[in-house]
């Protein structure tokens, strides 16, 4: 199951989008010690968070991808129905205009994707920062190598029984995807002093290969809608959206 949180603040201080990390402890104020530490623990997070800046307001998205940490996460939010946000590194407080709870079931991105008849031509938004951790450094431009190897590793992580990875799909991937359009540019994301070169913009795919792989690739887009691509999409890193419809470049 997908949950999805939006939360309107209103934004009288000028926030840009570096105030995701931020959001991100103010985040951890609603959640039990235990789970905190479960999340710890473990390596992929079963949730992402990112802010969207829009005129006057800030649109801050928070979206689980398991039950338990809807159930440990946006549960826990709803019910201390907060009427503000307190950012203690700024000493700011934020005050919720509205919000918004959505849920979509994997079987509805199935049969929407998957099971369905999908464009092959598919434009992906990067509506964040957006990087990727090879051999130790930071690479802050796309391929599609890595682009869906991170979206398959997330979408496996939080799955319930499907899992896509393979070498043989990875080599497929290789083969019969490619960028056929772009609008991208660099883009520094500040996290606590650190600044991550990474990038943000537009990019159009072509789907090779049958019609299986088409909708394959389809639904891993999709689900990168909730997942995000890339690293630290906990801390407002690597949100995407998609529009899977065949345009004109």
């Amino acid at each position: 199951m997908f949950c999805k949180l939006n939360i309107i603040l209103e934004n009288k201080s000028g926030y840009d989008l570096n105030i995701s990390s931020i959001l991100h402890g103010a985040l951890m104020q609603f959640i039990s010690s235990d789970y905190v530490e479960t999340l710890h623990e473990n390596g992929l997070k079963p949730y992402t968070q990112h802010v969207e800046i829009k005129d006057d307001t800030i649109e801050w998205i928070i979206t689980t991808l398991t039950k338990e940490a809807k159930e440990n996460i946006i549960d826990k939010i709803i019910a201390s129905n907060p009427n503000e946000i307190y950012l203690e590194y700024k000493d700011d407080k934020l005050k919720i205009a509205k919000y918004e709870l959505s849920t979509t079931d994997y079987s509805e991105v199935l049969d929407k994707t998957y099971f369905g008849d999908c464009p092959r031509i598919v434009r992906i938004n990067f509506l964040t920062p957006t990087a990727f951790k090879v051999n130790g450094t930071y690479q802050f431009y796309p391929t599609v190598e890595h682009i869906f190897m991170s979206l398959i590793n997330k979408h496996d992580c939080v799955s319930q029984g499907t899992q896509i990875f393979s070498e043989e799909i990875m080599e497929e991937i290789r083969e019969h995807v490619s960028i056929v359009g772009y609008n991208l540019r660099s883009k520094m994301f500040h996290l606590e002093g650190v600044k991550i070169p990474s990038f943000i913009g537009t990019m159009t795919i072509k789907i090779g290969g049958n019609k299986q792989f088409v909708n394959l690739i389809n639904m891993l887009c999709e689900c990168g809608k909730y997942s995000g691509v890339g690293i630290k999409t906990a801390i407002g890193m690597g949100a995407i959206n998609v529009f899977p419809k065949a345009r004109k470049e």
